[in-house]
């Protein structure tokens, strides 16, 4: 960790071995952590203590409730990291640096999960493991963006064009692409329940009047709107239970909706909190900055939270400085790119 403040000195610093270290500006420092909420509002815990991330692209938690994915980008890239409940430790799984940075990893089950990188034909979809010794494979192209519990279906979006979506179906070798049909062309952030029978998402005009809706799966026969009397976003199920939740963006209320056990009947919306005014939503482009956890104690969401610098407490523990390792290769490398 290091201090490197323009208070500490000119904020640069290049040693013999060819590191270099320089003073992170305001954006370059944490801003976001990951933090549990309670069914009653109140903030609980932070996931990983008072460490604050320069950026957190989302989150999902795995189908056994006992571990956390989630993309971080920092100086070195994007990468996927997991997080334990138990032991509380964090640590990085992929070490590329070319995760995509809005998008969560998503669980495929508790051992395997999938995760889009950016190379030089675009993003992609790629299968990774947990396990040691594990290779990553590639699933597709485009950008995945919703995957089913059972690990059964996978939503890309970006095939056959940009801004269209398509279901590829794992229970046939080679899996089968359907494209969604056209009166889903205007969906986005689509979440598919946990028995693989319902889909949320959002839709609107031009995306600015937002609305959730629900479809049957993968039949996509009708659309039924939750929330005719307000806005909503960010849909997501949850775990076990045909329950959907929801943002309200009018009122910042997180909002719930449980659905009949065996068609698409469901509940008028019901208010379950107030989201803090530091929670960070993101946007379309960013759809899992929250999730439910299922325990026996209480249940409890997960959120993002967002501070400025000069707000976090326990400032010392927060790095401000940036170590480029052999900086005058990657100068010359980037140079090169440039030309």
């Amino acid at each position: 960790m290091f201090q490197v403040t323009q208070s500490h000195g000119s904020g640069l610093s290049v040693s013999l071995d060819r590191n270099l270290v320089y003073a992170a500006s305001e954006s370059e420092r944490g801003e976001v952590r990951m933090t549990l909420l309670s069914s009653t509002g109140l903030l609980n815990q932070n996931v990983e203590g008072n460490l604050f991330r320069e950026s957190i692209g989302g989150f999902q938690i795995s189908p056994d409730q006992k571990r956390l994915l989630f993309q971080v980008s920092d100086p070195l890239g994007g990468d996927v990291w997991m997080h334990q409940f138990a032991s509380g430790a964090s640590s990085r799984i992929t070490r590329m640096g070319d995760v995509h940075e809005k998008w969560a990893p998503l669980w495929l089950d508790n051992e395997q999960f999938v995760f889009n990188r950016w190379g030089e034909q675009g993003v992609s979809a790629w299968k990774g493991s947990l396990n040691a010794g594990g290779e990553d494979a590639f699933l597709s192209d485009g950008l995945a963006v919703a995957l089913s519990r059972t690990g059964r279906y996978l939503i890309i979006q970006g095939v056959p064009r940009w801004g269209q979506h398509t279901l590829m179906d794992f229970s046939k070798a080679p899996p089968s692409t359907h494209e969604f049909p056209a009166h889903l062309s205007d969906a986005w952030s689509p979440k598919i329940s946990h028995d693989d029978t319902l889909m949320a998402f959002v839709s609107g005009e031009q995306q600015r009047d937002d609305y959730v809706y629900v479809t049957e799966f993968p039949s996509f026969e009708k659309r039924y709107i939750v929330n005719p009397q307000t806005r909503g976003t960010h849909p997501f199920w949850h775990p076990s239970k045909r329950i959907l939740f929801f943002v309200d963006s009018q009122s910042g209320k997180l909002m719930s909706v449980t659905f009949d056990s065996s068609d698409v009947s469901f509940s008028e919306p019901e208010e379950l909190l107030t989201l803090p005014g530091n929670a960070v939503l993101g946007d379309m482009h960013q759809p899992y900055t929250l999730d439910f956890l299922e325990n026996e104690q209480e249940n409890q969401f997960v959120m993002l939270e967002g501070n400025l610098p000069s707000q976090k407490p326990n400032a010392a523990l927060t790095p401000d400085a940036i170590l480029v390792q052999h900086w005058d290769l990657e100068f010359l490398s980037r140079s090169q790119e440039a030309e």
